[in-house]
């Protein structure tokens, strides 16, 4: 997309820059005004899809249980099921 307002841009530069009569320079304005409006609309989306892309986009780490509520609670009870373990394992019981 950045190609086609640049390209835009400098049409209209050329097309200025040849105009002897109103008609062509009218022509220019629409294409300078349409490469302006793609370019403004571009950063524009461009901005709104980096913000909307926001912590809870990111990936998350499935080993802190950081997933629905009871999946979470299935692995608390696992690591607590671990953790006696281990505690046990190492009184000699």
């Amino acid at each position: 997309m950045p190609v086609a307002f640049s390209l835009g841009t400098a049409l209209a530069l050329i097309l200025f820059a040849a105009a002897r009569d109103p008609i062509t320079a009218l022509a220019a304005s629409l294409i300078a005004g349409l490469a302006w409006i793609t370019a403004l609309v571009t950063i524009n989306v461009a901005a709104q899809m980096a913000a909307a892309m926001g912590s809870w986009a990111r990936p998350v780490d499935l080993r802190r249980c950081h997933v629905r509520r009871d999946v979470a609670r299935q692995c608390r009870r696992s690591q607590a099921n671990l953790a006696e373990a281990q505690r046990l394992s190492h009184t000699g019981i």
